[in-house]
């Protein structure tokens, strides 16, 4: 499910381009974290990660798909591994693995460029690590395990800046094991100053990020202690449902919650479990819990996508819970079961609206949704389109391109890629990608005060491509690219102006090109199949050999 067709897939989407741009920076030698004025991107583990996934399988345009794939597909053995150090139960543990490699969002996730599959391995190495220590006599066993887990939450913080907010359920965690367990009161007085100090660098930290979300203004509320309390009240709860329910499904979040609250009443009453065990359903349960109190402290939404290193959690608090209230093995495995069933039909069918990617998800809360055949119809098709499934979208128009000229574009015969609203923004641009064209294809945006007939003569120009595959908005200000990776400083643009005409719109300038390629006897190639995505949406012409 993970690897299946994609190889045919290609560059595109949006950040998607982006980090694979800056992996083929790395890969030269650059080690910049942006470009040209685009997001700066402080993540050096993804990026290395990336970087080694064109060196290692190749510069194609799907080295780091597939890296992202095999992370994952070891990400569903490390979920069977949490649950099983959680709960030594295999039951469990089956299920919690079956449950994860099912879910639609880490199936998304594991398909495309983004860092939070890479960034959920740091995650669950580190909830590993933590079990371990807890687990251990020894100190210096337990010490080394619980280094390994604060390794694990920095490489997850260099993979994505938000995951800091996992180091103060994991020191809590520690502190509550050193205090419960070991009564080790010195070790107790050591953590505390750092669980003091932890709480402004976090601020500090989420405040300086070059993070998407939102930095929320608290203050702004009222300035009333009751109007704060109930704004805070309001936005953790929001956000835990947005995290659940955009991660899961209505009817998953329900379970979870309800898994949740029967593992503490088991936890408190049961004499089936020893007080590690105890310990770390504490902090299965409270993890997500604290991470997503103290993000909705700094952040007004949440965007779901990002949570995903927390699904490890809750889905072995999920397969824990209902195995430790029943006895016999033969109920543990049917309930287990049932489960896993109705959590993954549940999640397949709430898919259908494509949260993960939606940030307008976040800002308000998920109205309330049951599973419906019309739902799992709409579901498998999204997935198709955002997992890339045998569908034709923009995602992969930039690679039918390629393969349609890449034995015809060279430095002798360039590509000039028109309309100037194509996806412009320095490192998005997938066709200067040197997976696919990289200086040979040129953008007109970069030369709007050159004329098309001197454009074609001074850059060799041989084929034109209209696309609207992926279009945005017409830019006031933007970089504009001056080749051999080097990029201008923003300045202000006025395509109007620069083309002679009243107003910009594609029309005004497509007609405005068709013009010339008319004026100079330029033919149209049919390179795509008829019918297509690609064809409903591109144009390719060739200019005669005289130009």
């Amino acid at each position: 499910m993970r690897f299946v067709g994609l190889t045919e897939v290609g560059i595109g989407g949006n950040d998607t381009i982006y980090y694979y741009t800056l992996a083929e920076y790395w890969s030269r030698g650059h080690f910049v974290f942006s470009i040209g004025d685009s997001v700066k991107v402080s993540r050096p583990v993804l990026l290395a990660f990336n970087t080694a996934a064109l060196q290692l399988l190749g510069h194609t345009d799907y080295a780091i798909k597939w890296a992202n794939a095999g992370i994952d597909t070891l990400n569903i053995v490390l979920v069977g591994l949490l649950a099983w150090l959680s709960s030594r139960r295999w039951l469990v543990t089956i299920a919690a693995a079956t449950v994860y490699a099912a879910t639609p969002m880490a199936l998304w996730a594991a398909r495309i460029e983004l860092p939070h599959v890479l960034s959920t391995t740091c995650v669950l190495l580190a909830a590993i690590s933590l079990c371990a220590s807890i687990e251990r006599n020894g100190v210096r066993s337990r010490s080394a395990w619980a280094f390994g887990a604060g390794l694990g939450i920095l490489l997850a913080t260099l993979t994505h800046e938000e995951l800091i907010l996992l180091a103060t359920p994991f020191c809590l965690t520690l502190l509550l094991d050193s205090v419960w367990i070991r009564q080790e009161a010195w070790l107790a007085s050591l953590l505390m100053p750092a669980l003091a100090a932890l709480a402004p660098l976090v601020g500090v930290v989420l405040l300086l990020s070059a993070g998407s979300a939102e930095v929320a203004d608290i203050s702004a509320s009222a300035g009333e202690a009751p109007t704060i309390l109930f704004t805070m009240l309001e936005r953790v709860g929001r956000n835990l449902t947005v995290a659940l329910v955009g991660s899961f499904s209505w009817v998953s979040a329900v379970l979870i919650l309800a898994a949740s609250a029967l593992l503490v009443i088991k936890t408190a009453q049961s004499d089936r479990l020893n007080l590690q065990q105890r310990i770390l359903a504490i902090f299965l349960i409270g993890t997500p819990l604290i991470a997503i109190a103290l993000y909705s402290l700094f952040f007004a939404s949440l965007f779901p996508r990002n949570v995903l290193p927390l699904v490890p959690l809750w889905l072995t608090v999920l397969c824990w819970a209902p195995a430790l209230a029943l006895q016999r093995p033969w109920t543990q495995g049917l309930t287990l079961a049932l489960v896993t069933l109705v959590t993954v039909g549940s999640n397949l069918s709430s898919y259908h609206d494509f949260k993960v990617a939606n940030r307008r998800f976040g800002h308000e809360f998920p109205q309330f949704e049951l599973p419906s055949p019309e739902n799992w119809e709409r579901s498998i098709y999204r997935l198709s389109i955002s997992a890339n499934y045998d569908t034709e979208t923009y995602w992969n128009h930039w690679r039918n391109i390629h393969t349609a000229l890449k034995d015809r574009v060279n430095e002798k015969n360039r590509l000039l890629v028109v309309p100037s609203t194509v996806f412009y923004a320095p490192g998005r641009r997938a066709l200067q990608t040197d997976a696919y064209f990289g200086d040979d294809a040129i953008y007109r945006l970069d030369h709007t005060g050159t004329g098309l007939a001197q454009l074609v003569r001074e850059k060799q120009i041989k084929f034109v491509i209209w696309t609207t595959g992926q279009l945005r908005r017409p830019p006031t200000m933007v970089s504009l690219y001056q080749y051999d990776h080097r990029w201008g400083t923003p300045e202000t643009i006025d395509l109007a102006a620069s083309f002679g005409i009243p107003a910009y719109s594609e029309q005004s300038e497509g007609n405005s090109v068709l013009r010339f390629l008319q004026r100079v006897g330029a033919k149209q190639l049919r390179v795509f199949e008829a019918g297509s995505w690609d064809q409903g949406r591109a144009r390719v012409f060739e200019l005669p050999d005289s130009q």
